[in-house]
């Protein structure tokens, strides 16, 4: 991710960025389509890049969904050192609950209805297994209780998390570089399409 790279760029930071600039240039006329159906369902894509190269912390991505809108989205640096894939990704899904609990407060002042519980989709499955064990393994039991809103989510019913195939999960393009086909399809996904 380029804008990590501002404070010390080196020369392949430039042609990064000229890359960057390019792909702009050829997508100028990409639009976010909200689609405006009749499905008000809140769900999520939550996804975690494990430590970088330089300081070893992850990526946390997620996208949030108002039917086949996307409304909210975000891409920032861990604080902390995960010490494994699933902890990284954990932690990816607790930033994402955390924004849907206060979205989903948000949609209710206006009357938007929306069905209970909000699904949050991820491509790993040990943090999909740990958020939904009823009791922690002690090689774990720190993840679950540094994020508990994760768990007090789950048992107020508000929250679901599920299994998704790493092709579809579209918060991998808030947490690594991708490949050009890769990042095709899921920009497609997302919902950023060509005005036509």
């Amino acid at each position: 991710m380029l804008n990590q790279r501002s404070a010390d760029p080196a020369q392949r930071d430039w042609v990064a960025l000229k890359r960057i600039l390019r792909y702009l240039k050829g997508t100028k006329d990409y639009k976010l389509m909200l689609d405006t159906g009749y499905d008000q369902q809140v769900y999520a894509y939550a996804d975690a890049s494990w430590g970088d190269r330089e300081n070893g912390k992850s990526t946390t991505g997620y996208a949030i969904y108002i039917g086949n809108a996307l409304v909210q989205w975000k891409s920032q640096k861990q604080t902390f050192v995960a010490t494994s894939t699933c902890e990284a990704e954990y932690s990816a899904i607790s930033e994402c609950v955390s924004q849907i609990e206060w979205f989903a407060c948000l949609t209710k002042e206006p009357g938007i209805p929306s069905e209970m519980p909000v699904t949050v989709l991820s491509d790993n499955m040990a943090a999909q297994q740990l958020a939904n064990q009823q009791n922690f393994k002690s090689k774990s039991k720190h993840i679950a209780i540094r994020y508990g809103n994760v768990k007090n989510a789950l048992e107020r019913n508000v929250l679901k998390v599920q299994h998704c195939n790493t092709k579809c999960n579209v918060a991998d393009l808030y947490t690594k570089c991708l490949d050009a086909p890769k990042f095709r399809d899921l920009r497609e996904l997302l919902g950023l399409k060509p005005l036509t």
